[in-house]
Parts: structure tokens; sequence; C-alpha cells
């Protein structure tokens, strides 16, 4: 299950980063400046207009100009969503660390984007330790996820999820929370960060044998999609 999920981590990233290159046209003037965005608008012989990483325009006469390198996918340009909308955060996620408990996760989360920068919502899922002995954990959160606002279809955020977790068999409860930065890329996500559960094993009504609370708090991996 490590190797699985970490394979798709990998993959996501991977094409997080060419997704990053194939999108963006390039054009370089001849006072050796270097333009990275989209190419929105083309006179031929008078002017180019393009939308840089940030969100702004420049228009750049052709006198200008030295050369263009334009995009593959320049034909099918990012459209940004009008706000505020409702939407669906599902993710799976895979805890390990220092306290040598593992844990494998999935969450779902519901809300609204305020802005191209704020999402806030609440949201829950199950955790279970890798450890056969170990209890299923229901954390139940608030989640806000913070976008730099930049225009087009990758966006960094930082993705917060403070919250409260309870054990279905042993009845222990805690505080579970998660911190996490990580890549936007269309509505695909990939993230990496910290979080912390309370859980319990060793328990066994059969045998009169008292359950054992424990914290795992390490690293998070996360991979996922926004609906």
């Amino acid at each position: 299950m490590k190797r699985l999920f970490l394979s798709l981590l990998a993959c996501l990233m991977f094409a997080c980063l060419a997704e990053a290159q194939r999108t963006h046209d390039t054009i370089y003037l001849k006072n050796g400046s270097i333009l990275y965005g989209q190419i929105i608008e083309e006179l031929p012989d008078t002017q180019v207009k393009i939308r840089l990483r940030d969100g702004s325009l420049l228009i750049c006469p052709y006198s200008d100009l030295e050369r263009i390198e334009y995009s593959t996918g320049r034909a099918s340009f990012y459209e940004e969503p009008r706000t505020p909308y409702l939407n669906w955060h599902l993710d799976a996620g895979y805890l390990f660390g220092p306290s040598e408990r593992q844990h494998i996760g999935a969450f779902v989360s519901y809300g609204a984007r305020f802005s191209r920068a704020l999402f806030l919502g609440l949201g829950s899922g199950f955790l279970r330790d890798m450890a056969e002995s170990a209890d299923l954990v229901i954390p139940i959160y608030g989640h806000l996820r913070a976008y730099l606002p930049v225009r087009g279809p990758i966006k960094p955020f930082v993705d917060l999820r403070p919250g409260y977790g309870f054990t279905l068999v042993n009845r222990f409860s805690g505080f579970y929370g998660s911190a996490v930065v990580g890549l936007d890329l269309w509505r695909f996500t990939c993230g990496v960060g910290v979080s912390t559960v309370r859980n319990s094993s060793g328990g066994d009504l059969m045998l009169d044998r008292e359950p054992i609370p424990y914290r795992a708090t390490g690293f998070i991996l996360r991979i996922g999609m926004t609906l």
C-alpha cells in the first residue's frame, strides 16, 4: 500500500510539472527578457498580448520581439470559475513518521470557494492504522484551503484541517489535525505536510484486555481531486 501510494503521488507530481511546462507560451524579447504565460491575442506584425503567470496582462509590440515559442496546449485556454461556488474535496492520505504508526485514510469535504484565494468547509473520513490490532478513527474537521491567487490551471495552496477524531470500537477521542502544502492542477491535487491523530490498539473484550491509547504524529502525503 505504501509503495502504491508513493507511486501514485510521484506520477501526479510529474504530471503537474509536465502540465506547467506544456501550457505556457514563451516570448523572447530583443532586450534579453523572457516572458512566460499564455498568449491571448496576437495581431500579426503589430502586437502580442500575453497573460503572465501572476495574472497581469502585457502588450508587446512586434518590433520588440526576438521570437515566440508556443505551447502544445495553446488552443485550450484555462477559464477561471466564477466565485463564490460550492464544491467537494476528495482525497486519500498516508500518515507515517517518528511515531512508527502508519495510517491510511480517505477524506471528503464540502464547502464554498469564496474567492480565487479561499475555500472554507467541513469534512470527515476515516483513518486506519496498518497494524491489525488498531482501531478505526473517524475525524470531523473544519477545512480551510488558501490558494496563491494566480490565474491559470496550476495553483499552489496551503491546506489546514483542525478537528476531532473518534475511535469506533474503544471509544477514545482526541484532537485531529493536519497542515499540508500542495498543488492544484485543474481538478487534481497533491500535497505533503504534517498530521496528528489519537488512536488505540490492543483492546480485546474476549480476553479482558484493555486498549492502549496512543498518538500518531508524522508526515502525511495526499492525492485527490475537487468536484
